[in-house]
This record gives C-alpha cells, sequence and structure tokens, in this order.
C-alpha cells in the first residue's frame, strides 16, 4: 500500500502522487462501483496502522484505500457511499454497514426474472430494498437462515454462481456483478451466518430466537427419547460429544442428528455441555441471588410470579431458549410413566446446566423444578396447546419415526413428486398449517416456481403407496398426520407434493366439460372415516360425463343388469370440485384436487368448475376423498334400468371402449 492523495469531484474518485500534483495519475468513476467493503478495524500495513476500504468495479478490478484514523475512514466511506447509492436506497445509508452494494435477486415469489438491488451488511442482518418507491426494506436474519448454499446456474450461455438463503419462509436468491464481488458477499454473509464463539446470541438460531444446536438436541431426544428409562441420566462417549460439539460450533445448519449415526446418549451429554460451558449462563449468573431467595416465599403462586419478573430482565435469546427447554422437559416428565424421568430427577440434572455451577443444591434444583412444573402458567400456554401437546405425547410413543421440534411443531418428512431421498424436504408442520401452505413450503425450499397452469397439491399416501388421496387445500396437515396412529405400520405412510398429470386448461374448459366422457374402474370406499383404510375398498365403475360423476356397482348393457349402488347425503368438507373463487388470493396457483360436492342418487354435481380447478378424485388405485352417506342396493325385481338411462349408459361405453357385445 503506497501512499496517494486523493480527492472525490464530479462523480469520480482521483488520486495523485502528492497533493501539488495538478493532473492525477489514476481516478474511478464513481458509477462503475457495484460494492463498498469497510473494515471498522485497524491493520498494520508497512505505512504505518491504517483503517481500510475497498471498492469493487464493474471493470472486474478491485482497489484498496486506507485512512489513518477512524474519523476521515468514516469520512470517506459515507461520501463514496451516498454517491454510489441511488436517493431511493438511503435507507441503507443509515446502518453501520459492513458491505454496501448492488446485486442481482430474485424472491421466492417471483422466479421468472433478476432484479438489481441494493444490499447493506450490518452486523448479522442482511439489509436490502429494490429501490422501488413502493417497495420497504427488507431484512435478512443471517443467524436463522435455515439453509445457505451455493449453485451454479446457467443464464444464456454463461454459468453463474447462485447464492440461495432461506430464512423464515423466505427465500432470496442473489447474484453479482462481477465474480469478485460475488465472492465478497459471499464470504462475507457465511461469515455473520455462523457461529460466534460460545455465547447463546452468538449462535446460529432457528426462526424462533433458540441456537440450532439447542433445537436439534431436544428434536431428537424428544424422537428417540421420550420413551427410553433415565433419559439424561447416562453419560455418553466424551470422544463423541466433543465431536458432536466441533460440529455444531463450524455450521450448526449442516449438522443432521441421525439415529444410526448419533447416540441418545451423546445428544443428551451434547445438551447439557453446550448450556454448561456458554459464556453466558442461562438463567443469568447475575440474577443467581434473586432466584435463590425467591424460595422464601413458601406461596408457591408468589414464588412464580417472581420467577416471572426475572425471566423477563433476561436477553430475548436467553428467553426462547428457557421457554423451548422447559417445554421439552416438560414434556418428558409427562411420559416420566414410561422414561422414570421425573420433574425432580430431570431438576437435579439440569440445575447445574442452567446456573453453570459445579454440581447441583437442593436449593438450585428446587427453582428449576418449581419451573418445569409451572411451565404453562409461566409462558402462558393455553388449554389448546396443552392438548395438543398432550395429543403429541401420546402420538410420539405409539410411533417412534416423527421429530418434534420445541415449538411444537411436527418436524416431518415431505416428498416433491417421488419418495426419493434426493426428493425429500424436511418440512416443520406446525398444528395450524393447511394442505396448500405445505405445498407452497416444499416448492420454495426446492426453488420451484410455480407456473399458473400448474395444479400442485399435497396427498397423504398409504399401504406402501398402495393409496393415496389427495388433501383438500383447507385441511390441516397435523390433524390427518396424527389419525396415522391407527394404521397397523404408521412408519408406511408419508406426505406427497405433486401435480395433477394432464392437468393443463384453458379458459374455455367449462364450456367444453359436457364434450368430456371418462370412465374407469376404481377402488370405492363408502364411509366418514377420515383415515384410508384399504381393507374397505371395494371395486367400482365410475364415469365422468356432463359435469357428472356416476357410480356402477358392475357394469351389463341393454338392460340386462342392475345399477345397484346410490349415494345420498355425501359430507361437504370434502370437496370433489369448488369454484376458483374460493380459493386465498395468494394460493390461485395450487389446487388441492377436493372439494364441495351435492349429491343426489347417482349424480355427484360438477358445478361451475374455474380453469384452474379439477375433479378430486383419482385414476387406478386412489380412492374419492371421503365420500359418505348411504348405500343402499336396488331390489333385484327392480332389476332394470329406466330406458333413458340404459340409452346413456350405451352411450358412455361406446365412448370409453367398455361395450360388450349382445350375446342374446
Amino acid at each position: 500500500m503506497v501512499r496517494r492523495w486523493c480527492t472525490m469531484e464530479g462523480g469520480f474518485l482521483s488520486y495523485y502522487d502528492n497533493e501539488r500534483m495538478a493532473a492525477p495519475i489514476g481516478r474511478v468513476d464513481i458509477r462503475d462501483v457495484v460494492s463498498l467493503a469497510i473494515n471498522n478495524t485497524e491493520s498494520i500495513t508497512e505505512t504505518g496502522p491504517v483503517f481500510t476500504f475497498e471498492l469493487y468495479l464493474g471493470s472486474q478490478r478491485v482497489l484498496q484505500f486506507g485512512a489513518e484514523t477512524s474519523e476521515a475512514h468514516q469520512d470517506w466511506t459515507h461520501a463514496i457511499a451516498k454517491s454510489f447509492v441511488p436517493p431511493r436506497a438511503d435507507a441503507l445509508l443509515k446502518q453501520d454497514r459492513e458491505i454496501i452494494g448492488r446485486l442481482h435477486y430474485k424472491e421466492g415469489h417471483d422466479l421468472y426474472y433478476w432484479r438489481m438491488g441494493w444490499f447493506a451488511l450490518v452486523g448479522s442482518e442482511l439489509h436490502f430494498c429494490s429501490g422501488d418507491e413502493d417497495e420497504e426494506e427488507g431484512v435478512l436474519q443471517l443467524k436463522r437462515l435455515q439453509e445457505l448454499t451455493v449453485s451454479t446456474h446457467i443464464e444464456g450461455e454463461e454459468n453463474i454462481e447462485v447464492l440461495l438463503m432461506v430464512e423464515s419462509g423466505r427465500t432470496l436468491y442473489l447474484h453479482g456483478i462481477t465474480k469478485q464481488d460475488f465472492a465478497l458477499w459471499h464470504s462475507s454473509i457465511q461469515l455473520a451466518a455462523g457461529t460466534d464463539g460460545m455465547a447463546l446470541g452468538g449462535q446460529q438460531m432457528n426462526k424462533n430466537d433458540v441456537p440450532i444446536i439447542v433445537h436439534s438436541c431436544i428434536a431428537f431426544v424428544t424422537q428417540y427419547g421420550l420413551c427410553h428409562e433415565r433419559i439424561y441420566q447416562k453419560n455418553g462417549d466424551p470422544g463423541r460429544v466433543a465431536q458432536l460439539l466441533r460440529d455444531f460450533s463450524k455450521d450448526a445448519r449442516v449438522v443432521k442428528l441421525r439415529v444410526q449415526e448419533h447416540r441418545l446418549e451423546d445428544v443428551t451429554d451434547t445438551l447439557k455441555g453446550f448450556l454448561f460451558h456458554s459464556e453466558d449462563a442461562l438463567l443469568a449468573k447475575e440474577l443467581y441471588p434473586f432466584w435463590i431467595s425467591a424460595l422464601d416465599e413458601q406461596d408457591e403462586k408468589l414464588r412464580v410470579q417472581k420467577y416471572s419478573s426475572y425471566i423477563q430482565t433476561l436477553p430475548k435469546v436467553n428467553r426462547s431458549t428457557l421457554a423451548a427447554l422447559l417445554q421439552h422437559l416438560y414434556r418428558i416428565q409427562r411420559c416420566s410413566h414410561i422414561n422414570q424421568m421425573s420433574t425432580e430427577k430431570l431438576a437435579c440434572v439440569f440445575s447445574s446446566c442452567f446456573f453453570q455451577t459445579d454440581g447441583h443444591t437442593a436449593q438450585e434444583a428446587q427453582v428449576v423444578e418449581d419451573l418445569i412444573n409451572n411451565y404453562v402458567h409461566i409462558f402462558s400456554v393455553n388449554e389448546e396447546q396443552v392438548r395438543q401437546m398432550e395429543k403429541e405425547n401420546s402420538f410420539i410413543t405409539r410411533w417412534k419415526d416423527t421429530t418434534f421440534s420445541p415449538a411444537g411443531d411436527l418436524i416431518f418428512e415431505v416428498y416433491l413428486e417421488k419418495k426419493e431421498p434426493e426428493k425429500c424436504c424436511l418440512i416443520k408442520i406446525s398444528p395450524n398449517m393447511r394442505s396448500d401452505e405445505l405445498a407452497v413450503s416444499t416448492l420454495e425450499m426446492k426453488g420451484i416456481p410455480v407456473k399458473v397452469q400448474d395444479l400442485w397439491t399435497t396427498f397423504e399416501v398409504i399401504e406402501n403407496g398402495e393409496m393415496e388421496r389427495p388433501l383438500h387445500y383447507k385441511e390441516k396437515i397435523l390433524e390427518q398426520v396424527l389419525e396415522w396412529r391407527s394404521l397397523e405400520d404408521p412408519s408406511s405412510a408419508f406426505l406427497l407434493i405433486k401435480k395433477y398429470s394432464g392437468s393443463k386448461m384453458t379458459d374455455s374448459f367449462s364450456d367444453k366439460l359436457k364434450d368430456f366422457i371418462k370412465g374407469e374402474q376404481l377402488k370405492f370406499k363408502d364411509g366418514s372415516s377420515k383415515l384410508l383404510l384399504g381393507n374397505k375398498f371395494q371395486d367400482r365403475y365410475l364415469v365422468l360425463q356432463d359435469k357428472k360423476l356416476l357410480l356402477y356397482k358392475d357394469i351389463k348393457v341393454k338392460g340386462k343388469s342392475a345399477l345397484t349402488t346410490t349415494i345420498e347425503d355425501s359430507s361437504r368438507q370434502n370437496q370433489l370440485s369448488a369454484d376458483e373463487g374460493n380459493l386465498p388470493d395468494s394460493q390461485h396457483k395450487l389446487a388441492s384436487g377436493a372439494g364441495s360436492a351435492d349429491v343426489s342418487k347417482l349424480e355427484i354435481m360438477i358445478d361451475d368448475l374455474q380453469s384452474q380447478r379439477r375433479p378430486s378424485f383419482q385414476q387406478d388405485n386412489s380412492p374419492l376423498r371421503e365420500i359418505s352417506g348411504r348405500k343402499s342396493a336396488m331390489s333385484n325385481s327392480a332389476g332394470k334400468l329406466p330406458q333413458n338411462l340404459i340409452n346413456e349408459l350405451n352411450v358412455v361405453l361406446n365412448k370409453t371402449g367398455r361395450a360388450q357385445k349382445d350375446n342374446s
């Protein structure tokens, strides 16, 4: 680094050998600046200590400058940033930024075109704006990223590197103006999104501000330890525990705890070890005398009030982590009849972790025991949430291959189009998540744009893939998944996101529906159960014609057999068709494949079918969704059909190629 005299005027940054020279030896057009990287710490160079900054230019050049004082450094970086950042992105100049510049980007809701945006990296936050007057500034919390990956995309004849970031359902794609500035942003974002020491606030977080290491260990223990005797009292292998702690510290997002690779005792010791060795105690060391003195209050309700007031003074990450841990321990003790871990035993184990003290005292254990017992009251958990936890506990003790997150969400494997490892996504299913929301989340996680003509929906697949049905777009996923408990092998069931085959339709589809005829032998079950039970399905012949779905027990023509099945009073909850207008605006590109049905006698009316909807029945071995009602056989004495129905049936069979020869 050599000393130069610099000036900035007229949109150019010029530099001279010294201040007496009239002509510059070089200059930079500020319009060519794509990124400004600012180093706020002092660097030692051959010319002495300086505060440096770098200019990344569209011409593929990188220039480094240094100021002798922090004040001069701040003045120069602010002046340069103000010169090349447009006024509509002025909000980014107010931040104590480390990098500021422009990048190409795409968001999850608009993946068709790259847009130009302005970005500023501030600590572990990425601020950005498009520059459009009607759009507000966006912020990504980099510590909370669920995914951070780089891939190569083909744009025309050029291969470009793209950075993918997913945070709380928001997906952002970035690529640089040049290779140099992309490398700058990638490395800086990766560093900001990583673990910073052992402090709770420096960890990679989930969306609820709980460190991923805590979140992952809780989920694993809930899945595999809820029914395990003396869980948290058995010791793991010190070497394996130390390695897990190093892996989480390096990049917690890539650590996947699997029962085939990790032992339960190692994971429990990893959780306890992290809490014990973190730089700040979960319950805050400075509050230790207050926690202990609260025990002087004999009335438990008054003690709990004091605990609640102390918790409110904790940092946000401490509060959220404490809530997640207490919910987990509350779950564990609710199954103490199986795992032999009472609240008292759990308190003895975790008191030294919560307070970061050697061993444990009766007073510390009593405080933790109070916190576990009163978790519901302290964190204002409502009755519905408590019932949900009990239901989940019941479910997980009967079905061992499921994971629950600390927030009570079901962590579930969802497959895109096929049940193959590379098609699998791990999705958090909250108690209120609907079928259409799951489809959107899966597609966004896989980076797949939803086209208008594509009708994506969620299917439940059971009986080892032999049976599937589309879920209604408003149907709650968790409620249906919990029904799998009654299956003989719940682990054989899974969720699948896919498009309907041949689902492309035109605007005139409704007008042409009368000319459409489809006949097929299908499996049919008459009953009100939501769960598909294979042993209750029967072979039936179904015909779709003239906006009607006709159900036949068997097929013989020319009046030689009777149509014996009648369908009445079908449930309206699970629809066979629906007006697209009933869909939420944000979900018009999705179709559930299930809708409402008005059924009488032998007909299911399909009215006002719009171009974005499809009849929700499945061919081959896929049954209709929940056609409930009464089934009555027509008497043998009424064996002949009315002549008009016989004629109609003959037309259908002729057009579907299934007409039988007259043997008379």
